[in-house]
């Protein structure tokens, strides 16, 4: 590809709004919940909102302050963050984590870093995104 090719691709990723996205993720994540947060036909509406509450703030504070100046690095363990955050799934930071780290790590490459991090970021984000939808359908899945 061109150079010309390169800077018209990372000036296209680099305007994304990111805020938006995090804030997107972590409302994402709190409607995929609502099946869980239901015990016995009563939903849970405090315990809900105290848990959508922190992952927005988790969100913007990665999307405000880590996502625009990550790498490869961080990156990398957000990704793992999320991956690892699939197992208190009911917590809302799996999604705002991982997708933190995928875009973390696609604005890197965009920036010329690509390495085995951001390939790895990249990879991890997603099976900790299909994880969480896994998890998320079948603990809806056995609660019926």
């Amino acid at each position: 590809m061109s150079e010309a090719g390169h800077a018209g691709k990372a000036s296209r990723a680099s305007s994304l709004p990111l805020l938006p996205i995090g804030i997107a993720a972590a409302l994402v994540h709190a409607a995929m919940m609502i099946p869980g947060y239901n015990e016995d036909e009563k939903f849970q509406t405090s315990d809900w909102l105290i848990m959508t509450a922190i992952s927005i703030v988790l969100a913007i504070v990665l999307f405000q302050f880590v996502v625009p100046k990550g790498g490869g690095t961080s990156a990398l363990v957000l990704s793992a963050l999320g991956l690892l955050a699939t197992l208190a799934f009911w917590a809302m930071l799996s999604l705002p984590l991982a997708v933190a780290g995928m875009m973390t790590a696609t604005r890197a490459r965009d920036r010329g870093e690509r390495d085995g991090k951001t390939t790895a970021a990249l990879i991890i984000g997603l099976l900790a995104v299909v994880a969480l939808v896994g998890i998320t359908v079948g603990d809806a899945m056995s609660s019926d």
